[in-house]
């Protein structure tokens, strides 16, 4: 069963977060897997935005990134999203995480936005 985690991100920041990939309670080698994520504001959503995952071998850990120019594009309000992890070895795909996200409107404006 996935993990349920809600994220809050603000319009037009850069957003990061670190996952922790473990499987009964063991790391595991991300090296070995592929991930994937996308974010919808419905699942019968045609349209969708990645999140950009690099992978962390030192730490066994990813990292799920959104560029603050595809922040500013969101449009505030409630989305869904989730991660698959897939096996390079033999296919298996899992999914690790899911949940919502909070796109919140930013009042401050810089000479960049």
């Amino acid at each position: 069963m996935p993990e349920r985690v809600n994220f809050y991100i603000d319009q037009g920041t850069t957003f990061n977060t670190e996952v922790e990939i473990f499987r009964d309670e063991e790391e595991l080698n991300v090296d070995d897997f592929n991930f994937f994520s996308s974010i919808r504001k419905l699942y019968s959503s045609s349209s969708s935005v990645d999140f950009f995952i690099s992978k962390d071998a030192n730490t066994n850990n990813i990292q799920l990134s959104l560029d603050k120019e595809i922040t500013a594009e969101l449009i505030p309000g409630k989305y869904l999203y989730d991660v698959l992890m897939v096996d390079t070895s033999n296919g298996y795909s899992v999914k690790i995480l899911e949940g919502l996200i909070f796109v919140v409107e930013t009042m401050t404006r810089t000479a960049n936005t």
